[in-house]
C-alpha cells in the first residue's frame, strides 16, 4: 500500500508539474514545570524564635508550594547540598540530629521532594548514619555520579561534574532537559560549561557561595542556578519545554529578578533600620512608621512576584528564575507548624531520656574557673543584677519553657551559660542557677572571681566575637553590636544612673 500510494503522488506530479504536498510538521508538544529549589538546608526545620527577618522553615515552605499549585504545570521540589547538618556533630549531639535528619527528610518527602544531593558537613554525621538516612524509605537520594529521571521521565537528574556526566552523555536519558546538581563552585562551572552543554546539560544547581544573581548564562543553553541557604529563600524556575528545542532565559525573567533584587536590598536595609530603632528605644511611632514601611516594600516585593511576566513565544523552550524570600509575607502552614511543635517536644523527650547516659567533655583542671551562674554576682553588683533582670537575657529560658524545649541541645547553648563546656555542665538537670543568659555568658566562668572577692578572674571587655556565637544568621539578621551592647548596659555596669 505505501508503494502505491508512492506511485500515484508520483504520477499527480508528473502530469500537474508540481511538487507532492507534504504533511504539515506537527508543533512539539509543550510541557510545563515549576521547580522548587532548596541549597543548603543545613537541617532547617524552622527558624530559632528570636529570628528577624529573613525567616524560612518547613512550614513556610509547606505554605508556598502549596499556593503555587497550577493545573497542568508539574511541580518538582530538589534539595542540593548540605541537607541535615551544620557539621558541629558530637557523640552527646548525634541522637538529636539524627532523629531531626529523619524527621526533615519525612515532611520534604511528604512535600513532594523529587531528588536531594548531600554534602560535607552532612558526611559529619558518620557513614553508618549517612548510609541510614539516605536509605530512608521514600527518600530519593541521589548519589555523587548517578542520574535519576522524574516528571514521568520528561526531566532527567544528575549529581555531579563534567567527570561524572561523560558516561551519562554516551549512553543518553531520552528526557527533555537534564539538570545537574553540580559538584563544584562558579568557576568550576565556567571552566567546563562547554564541555557540559555539549553532554546534554541545560541546567545547574549550585551550592555554597550564593553571592549573586539567582541565574548565570554560562554558555548558549547552559544556566547556573543560586538558590539560597538556611531554608530562608527558595528557587522558583519555572520551565516551558518543547523537545528538540534549546533551552533559553526568557527575556522578562532577568529584568524581574534584577527588579526582586533591588527591593530585596531595600527591604534588608529598613529592617534593618527598624531594628536599630527598637534597640535604641526609640518613640513607639517611628518604630511604627519603620514597620509599615517594611510591610510596603514587602507588598511591592509581593505584588511584583505576582505579575505575570511578558508571555512566552509559542515556539521554543525557556526557563525564568526567581529567588523567593520565605518572610512574614508567605504564612506558616498550620499543619505543617503542629508537626514541627511536636517533633520539637519529641526532641527534648529523647533527650531527656537518654541524659544520665550523655557523653560529656572532659572535667576541666580543679584550678580552672568554673561557671557558677549569675546569682553570686548581685551582693556586689546590685544595680547591675536589677538592670540585667529587666532585659530579655535575663529571661532567655522562659522562652525554652514556653516552647517544650528545654532539653533541645540546638537551643539551651544560647539560653544558659557554660553548656557543654568543661567548666559547665552538659546535663540539663544540673543546669541549677546557669539557667538564663547572665553575667559568664559575657565575661567567662566567674568561680574565681567570687573566690578572689571580684579581684580578677573574669573578662572585663567583651568583644563582638563572644556575641555572634549566638547572634548571628540565622538565629539574627540585623546583629549591630554597638546597638545591642546599649540594651544591655545599665547602672553600675557601664552606663551611668539617670
Amino acid at each position: 500500500m505505501r508503494s502505491f500510494g508512492g506511485a500515484c503522488l508520483l504520477i499527480i506530479a508528473c502530469n500537474t508539474g508540481e511538487r507532492p504536498a507534504t504533511p504539515a510538521a506537527r508543533p512539539p508538544t509543550l510541557q510545563r514545570f515549576r521547580l522548587f529549589i532548596l541549597t543548603d538546608l543545613m537541617g532547617e526545620i524552622e527558624p530559632c524564635g528570636c529570628t528577624l527577618e529573613p525567616l524560612g522553615g518547613l512550614a513556610r515552605l509547606a505554605s508556598r508550594l502549596r499556593a503555587r499549585r497550577q493545573d497542568g504545570v508539574q511541580p518538582l521540589l530538589i534539595s542540593h547540598g548540605d541537607l541535615r547538618t551544620q557539621a558541629a556533630v558530637s557523640p552527646a549531639s548525634l541522637p538529636q540530629l539524627k532523629a531531626s535528619a529523619r524527621f526533615l527528610q519525612e515532611r520534604l518527602v511528604a512535600l513532594g521532594l523529587s531528588a536531594a544531593g548531600a554534602g560535607s558537613k552532612d558526611a559529619a554525621l558518620g557513614a553508618s548514619t549517612l548510609a541510614a538516612l539516605t536509605a530512608q524509605s521514600g527518600f530519593p537520594h541521589l548519589r555523587n555520579g548517578a542520574t535519576m529521571t522524574a516528571a514521568g521521565g520528561a526531566i532527567a537528574l544528575h549529581r555531579g561534574n563534567l567527570k561524572t556526566l561523560r558516561d551519562v552523555a554516551s549512553t543518553g536519558t531520552g528526557a527533555a532537559l537534564l539538570i545537574v546538581l553540580y559538584e563544584g563552585d562558579i568557576d568550576d562551572a565556567r571552566r567546563e560549561a562547554n564541555g557540559l552543554a555539549k553532554a546534554g546539560a541545560s541546567v545547574l544547581i549550585l551550592v555554597g557561595d550564593q553571592a549573586g544573581a539567582p541565574v548565570t548564562e554560562l554558555t548558549a543553553g547552559l544556566y547556573a542556578l543560586r538558590g539560597g541557604q538556611r531554608g530562608q529563600e527558595l528557587l522558583e524556575v519555572e520551565l516551558h519545554l518543547r523537545r528538540g528545542e534549546a533551552l533559553r532565559l526568557h527575556q522578562g525573567s532577568a529584568g524581574r529578578a534584577a527588579e526582586l533584587a533591588a527591593l530585596d536590598e531595600r527591604i534588608a536595609g529598613l529592617i534593618k533600620q527598624r531594628d536599630r530603632a527598637e534597640v535604641a528605644a526609640k518613640p513607639a511611632a517611628l518604630i511604627a512608621a519603620r514597620t509599615a514601611q517594611v510591610h510596603k516594600a514587602q507588598g511591592q516585593r509581593a505584588a511584583l512576584q505576582a505579575r505575570p511576566l511578558p508571555v512566552i513565544p509559542a515556539a521554543g523552550s525557556f526557563l525564568s528564575v526567581a529567588r523567593i524570600s520565605l518572610d512574614t509575607s508567605v504564612s506558616e502552614d498550620r499543619q505543617m507548624k503542629e508537626r514541627v511543635q511536636a517533633h520539637h517536644r519529641a526532641i527534648s523527650a529523647l533527650n531527656r531520656s537518654l541524659e544520665n547516659s550523655r557523653a560529656c567533655p572532659p572535667a576541666a583542671p580543679p584550678e580552672a574557673a568554673r561557671f557558677v551562674g549569675s546569682e553570686p554576682c548581685a551582693a556586689c553588683h546590685p544595680a547591675a543584677t536589677v538592670f540585667w533582670k529587666s532585659t530579655a537575657h535575663a529571661h532567655a529560658w522562659a522562652t525554652l519553657e514556653a516552647q517544650g524545649r528545654t532539653y533541645d541541645y540546638g537551643c539551651v547553648g544560647c539560653h544558659s551559660a557554660g553548656f557543654d563546656q568543661s567548666e559547665g555542665f552538659c546535663r540539663v538537670s544540673e543546669a541549677g542557677s546557669r539557667i538564663n543568659v547572665g553575667c559568664e555568658n559575657c565575661h567567662g566562668p566567674g568561680s574565681l572571681h567570687v573566690a578572689k572577692g571580684g579581684r580578677g578572674g573574669i573578662r572585663r571587655a567583651v568583644e563582638e566575637s563572644t556575641c555572634v556565637r549566638c547572634h548571628h544568621p540565622p538565629h539574627t539578621n540585623t546583629f549591630v553590636f554597638a546597638d545591642r551592647l546599649k540594651r544591655i548596659l545599665g547602672p553600675g555596669h557601664g552606663a551611668a544612673a539617670k
